[in-house]
């Protein structure tokens, strides 16, 4: 449960770089993955904005295979 939420940048970085991928591929990730910020809606208000450090969004294609890696 809420696995794509708990993936480590660093790690997915890490073994990336393992893997033999680096370069403008591993700055694309890193800039993909670092300043990620979230809010929270309900009733009408807004919760305070807060930086998301660990996890790859949901939704986006590329978050699959971030998560396999």
């Amino acid at each position: 449960t809420k696995a794509y939420d708990m993936t480590w940048h660093h790690l997915i970085l890490k073994s990336m770089q393992e893997y033999g991928l680096n370069g403008r591929i591993l700055g694309y990730i890193k800039n993909f993955l670092q300043h990620r910020e979230f809010r929270v809606y309900a009733k009408g208000m807004s919760s305070p904005s807060k930086f998301q450090k660990n996890g790859v969004p949901q939704g986006e294609i590329i978050s699959v295979t971030l998560f396999l890696i």
